[in-house]
């Protein structure tokens, strides 16, 4: 047990301790370093960290276990244990993003989540183990490079444990393949597996990747591609916008012809087709009872509404009854006749 604070291998001024805010800046995703690549500014930052001896690493595990509160935080004494350990081992991070993309932009992004990986093992790390911390923290940040690889594969969200069957499913399959030497039935699966048909079936349709409408590929001898979406499109369908607008435009039509009168509906409706085919001026005047040159009359006083009442939002100006002229002792005797 570790009665007094041990001699870290530094001075003060050149505590990793003393750089922590440095070096959390050099974590910044790509996102925030545009013009600057993210690896060239973390390297410089993590590279003079010195590499902890395993004597030095169990001790700062044991300051670490020992100095947890019963609310789980840390003391401040195992606080600074904490942030050395994870400072001199940031090394780790690096060499597991790399293992599982080789692009320096892939690696970047891998960063983050292998760092939080790193940080759980600092916290969980148990000295009575009497093991390197880099083979403790490796299932940890194995496992958050894993889950994050997993969640950037599908457009959509698993759940941890379906994950865990999906991998069974294929090694068990895999080693029925190498076993039988071709591929196996549904009940040799579900036999070997120990599940039900339903959850076989479950687990088949949650395998199926989606594929995304705008990505571009080449299909058959093409030279240039395709998205999916222009492959696919119909060229006899109609446009869903196009149609929307159209039904509104009908419907807003058709309240329009509801505030004229009847006569003067009737004769747009035939004129312009709204009810069939569309009718001559000498048609509909022989349906109405009228000459040509009167069905041209009411067709003219007609439009002339409907572009009122279209500039106004379907609505009619209100006759000002103060403007009428009054009637004069002319018009009155006039009247009277």
């Amino acid at each position: 047990m570790i009665n007094q604070e041990p001699s870290f291998p530094y001075e003060n001024n050149h505590h990793p301790l003393n750089r922590l805010p440095e070096i959390k800046l050099s974590l910044r995703s790509t996102s925030e370093c545009h013009e600057t690549d993210t690896l060239s500014q973390y390297f410089p930052k993590v590279l003079p960290q010195p590499v902890l001896t395993a004597k030095e690493e169990l001790e700062l595990g044991m300051i670490i276990q020992q100095g947890r509160k019963a609310d789980g935080e840390l003391t401040t004494f195992a606080l600074q244990a904490y942030h050395q350990l994870v400072l001199s081992n940031l090394r780790l991070c690096f060499y597991f993003a790399r293992r599982y993309r080789s692009r320096r932009e892939d690696i970047t992004e891998l960063m983050g989540p292998a760092s939080l990986g790193l940080c759980e093992a600092a916290l969980k790390f148990d000295p009575a183990h009497e093991v390197r911390f880099s083979t403790y923290a490796y299932w940890s940040i194995r496992s958050q490079i894993i889950n994050h690889l997993r969640e950037q594969a599908r457009p959509y969200h698993l759940p941890k444990n379906i994950h865990e069957k999906i991998a069974k499913h294929i090694k068990v399959r895999d080693s029925l393949v190498q076993k039988l030497k071709r591929l196996p039935t549904d009940e040799e699966l579900i036999t070997a597996l120990g599940w039900t048909r339903e959850d076989l079936w479950e687990i088949r349709d949650v395998q199926e990747f989606a594929q995304s409408l705008d990505e571009e590929r080449k299909f058959g001898d093409e030279e240039e591609g395709q998205t999916l979406a222009e492959k696919l499109v119909d060229p006899n369908a109609v446009d869903p916008a196009q149609a929307a607008a159209q039904n509104l435009d009908g419907d807003f039509l058709v309240k329009l012809l509801k505030k004229l009168d009847k006569r003067e509906a009737r004769i747009l409706s035939q004129r312009f087709g709204l009810e069939g085919p569309a009718m001559t001026l000498d048609e509909i005047g022989a349906k109405l009872q009228v000459s040509r040159e009167r069905v041209r009359q009411l067709e003219a006083r007609a439009l002339k509404k409907m572009l009122i009442l279209f500039t106004n939002n379907g609505e009619l100006p209100s006759k000002n009854k103060s403007n009428k002229k009054k009637p004069t002792a002319k018009r009155t005797r006039l009247a009277q006749r």
